[in-house]
């Protein structure tokens, strides 16, 4: 057995992605069990064949602990609750909403959506989950996540020595916690570089936005900007508050912007091309009298090219808003109480 000062964990996803390939329409999985329907394979076959494969993956897992020194360890497998997205959808509704089949996106609520349970999907194929090998021990919680038990389970061993097994990079923050962490994306080590302190991570992500996510962050800002903002000023709390001004242009004033652009481009003898170069999408979006939000350096230059005026905008702060995606993605998480958990 591995010592208690070392720790080998790993992000259950790893698993479920794989049962995903395994089961999408061209996958093993699926095209065994259409033999299965036409009797060409017999159930117990299929069974058979399956849980060779779960082995398979768990046997490539082993020897990437091997490689990385942990070989005598066990596994703590960290999965997702099947209510784990709660918590954190009653700050954001569309938390993970990119995750969701597009016919139940209509209806989609984070704040309450119920997943898929793992560990059903394993006891119909004869498996559990929460012991997939004699060293794999899982962990579940129904009103958490997987990042949240692994987080929890930093928290509790700051003097560890911990390995993580995961490909989701909001996992690297917990360095701001244990400095010593080890990390591995299933195929190679990794070490995570930042310009800025780990603890900031949660400010920088909730800035620049996370597509994994579906966290949109400060429209029209992205990483670059994000990183640089977060060098110079820090927390969120200490930036310049016309960061996160947005201004939309209001529907009734789309046609009259979009033949104002091409009047100033008449009178000025300027080219679509100058525009475009000048002020990017934002051009074509106005010419095209398309909806869309500009960020205050972006409005600003418009105001100052008399291309648009300032009464056709509607201005919003999103500062509220970037300060509830940074608790999304903050670890530890702060918005449950690790008391309480199951």
């Amino acid at each position: 057995m591995c010592v208690t000062e070392r720790l080998v964990l790993l992000d259950g996803g790893f698993f479920v992605s794989r049962m995903a390939k395994h089961w999408a329409p061209k996958g093993r999985f699926s095209r065994w069990m259409k033999k299965v329907e036409r009797k060409k394979m017999n159930y117990a076959h299929f069974l058979n064949k399956v849980r060779r494969t779960v082995f398979q993956d768990l046997n490539y897992i082993q020897m990437r602990i091997n490689q990385a020194g942990y070989s005598n360890c066990d596994v703590q497998v960290c999965w997702d609750g099947s209510n784990g997205r709660n918590h954190r959808g009653k700050l954001y509704q569309n938390y993970k909403a990119n995750r969701v089949p597009k016919t139940k996106l209509e209806d989609y609520d984070a704040g309450v959506y119920t997943n898929r349970d793992i560990r059903v999907d394993y006891e119909a194929l004869n498996l559990d989950a929460m012991k997939l090998r004699k060293n794999f021990i899982g962990h579940y919680t129904k009103d958490l996540e997987a990042d949240d038990l692994l987080a929890d389970f930093v928290a509790d061993n700051l003097d560890a020595d911990i390995i993580i097994f995961t490909q989701d990079s909001d996992i690297h923050q917990l360095l701001a916690i244990h400095p010593g962490i080890k990390f591995h994306n299933f195929t190679e080590a990794l070490t995570p570089v930042n310009n800025f302190n780990f603890n900031l991570y949660s400010d920088w992500k909730s800035m620049a936005g996370d597509a994994s996510d579906n966290i949109p962050g400060v429209p029209n800002l992205g990483p670059k900007k994000a990183t640089e903002l977060i060098i110079k000023f820090g927390a969120l709390e200490n930036m310049p508050i016309d960061i996160f001004n947005n201004y939309t242009l209001a529907i009734g004033f789309q046609n009259h912007a979009s033949e104002t652009l091409l009047a100033y481009i008449k009178d000025n003898d300027k080219s679509e091309g100058w525009g475009k170069r000048k002020y990017g999408i934002v051009w074509s979006q106005i010419e095209n009298k398309e909806s869309f939000i500009l960020s205050e350096n972006q409005y600003q230059k418009l105001i100052a090219a008399d291309v648009v005026e300032n009464v056709w905008f509607i201005k919003e702060s999103y500062f509220d808003t970037i300060k509830d995606y940074r608790e999304i993605i903050a670890l530890p998480s702060r918005l449950y109480s690790r008391k309480s958990k199951d």
